[in-house]
């Protein structure tokens, strides 16, 4: 009985080291955070290979099982790459995803010891694939675009203007958010007294730095700029399409998410948002209309007509112009034109209302929504 098992503990860490060499044999994934692989990645002047995987790819797997095990792969990841496997739908993964516009798996990545990108491949491909594209991407420079020049610190505005342009016109939303939110970490709030910076704030996510430091430090912001601009730019903030469409159920006969709802309207009180009551109006006239409950809707613009505010009346009215898609409501909306036609304006709104009044005459949906954020693209 103790030869057997003397035999079987001989066996098993026979079988142990086995697996254990298998395992070190292949690429050796790196463990740490996203940022520790990177200085890992600066420390030893090494570029960083990136498996990007889901849990339910079944090619992803087959990759892990079958082919980043093996001795020649090791040979040599190991030994030029930092090596790091990704779930792109979990924690860091998902910015990782925005980041490097990966929409499908399993894809890998090769990145300069900084984070950008040299080269992509996607799906399964054989150890010789990988390895003939590897070697032939390690050493190609780095293609200097307009992300890695601005990535780098330069801050040529027309530079700035010309990249976030591209990127809203190609609905790439989250991506200038994301490129916003780094400029502004590094540059600090002071970007937000200059007018190309402060003109592509109404981008960004309620909850973001820069949105925050605009409520937090209004009145500096309206000494740069004046109230009735700084407090618009929080309304466009707050209230865009997207934030507005997710109050709201699908199909919209199903209601409203009331937690999402109360919970945006404690948040708006909480920061002591200026014209929050307006706000709340506008939400509310969103979701009634969303519904087709247009009586609802006449008795909120109403509302917000009696209080003779022309830059509220005018938003609403440009909300309206958008949501009201019949006749009869389109009729309604006319009259509130007229009365924020006498309403003392700025040259620039004489125009808006102009094109307004010409889309409800003439046309059964507006393009003037007030909100500067429609489908990704961000009008200037």
């Amino acid at each position: 009985m103790k030869i057997t098992k003397a035999l079987f503990g001989f066996i098993l860490l026979l079988s142990n080291i086995s697996v254990y060499a298998q395992k070190t044999e292949g690429i050796r994934f790196a463990a740490g955070s996203w940022n520790e692989l990177l200085q890992k990645a600066t420390q030893e002047n090494k570029p960083i290979f990136v498996d990007c995987y889901t849990s339910w790819c079944v090619p992803c797997k087959k990759l892990a099982l079958e082919v980043f095990p093996l001795k020649s792969m090791g040979e040599y990841f190991n030994a030029n790459f930092i090596c790091a496997q990704m779930d792109m739908e979990k924690g860091v993964g998902k910015e990782l995803c925005v980041k490097y516009e990966i929409s499908s798996f399993p894809t890998m990545l090769i990145l300069d010891s900084k984070g950008f990108k040299i080269g992509q491949l996607l799906g399964l491909r054989s150890a010789n694939d990988i390895l003939s594209w590897a070697k032939e991407t390690k050493d190609k420079p780095l293609e200097i675009t307009p992300e890695v020049r601005i990535a780098r610190g330069e801050r040529d505005e027309d530079l700035i203007r010309n990249y976030f342009n591209l990127l809203l016109k190609e609905g790439k939303t989250v991506k200038a958010r994301e490129t916003y939110s780094e400029i502004y970490k590094k540059d600090g709030p002071e970007i937000l007294s200059n007018k190309l910076y402060w003109d592509l704030l109404a981008m960004v996510n309620v909850d973001s730095a820069p949105a925050l430091y605009l409520v937090q430090h209004r009145s500096d912001l309206v000494k740069v700029y004046g109230e009735s601009v700084v407090n618009k730019r929080i309304r466009e903030i707050y209230i865009t399409l997207g934030r507005l469409r997710g109050f709201v159920k699908m199909p919209a006969s199903l209601g409203v998410d009331s937690t999402g709802y109360q919970n945006f309207i404690k948040r708006m009180d909480d920061r002591k948002l200026p014209d929050r009551d307006f706000l709340k109006q506008e939400i509310d006239f969103y979701v009634a209309c969303s519904k087709k409950d247009y009586p609802a809707s006449y008795v909120l613009a109403n509302e917000v007509m009696e209080n003779k505010n022309p830059a509220l009346c005018l938003e609403l009215l440009q909300l309206a112009n958008w949501e009201y898609t019949s006749k009869e409501p389109r009729i309604v909306a006319l009259k509130w034109a007229k009365q924020v036609n006498e309403m003392r304006l700025d040259a620039e709104q004489k125009v808006l209302l102009e094109k307004v009044i010409m889309e409800l005459e003439t046309k059964s949906m507006g393009t003037h929504c007030h909100t500067p954020i429609v489908w990704g693209n961000i009008i200037f």
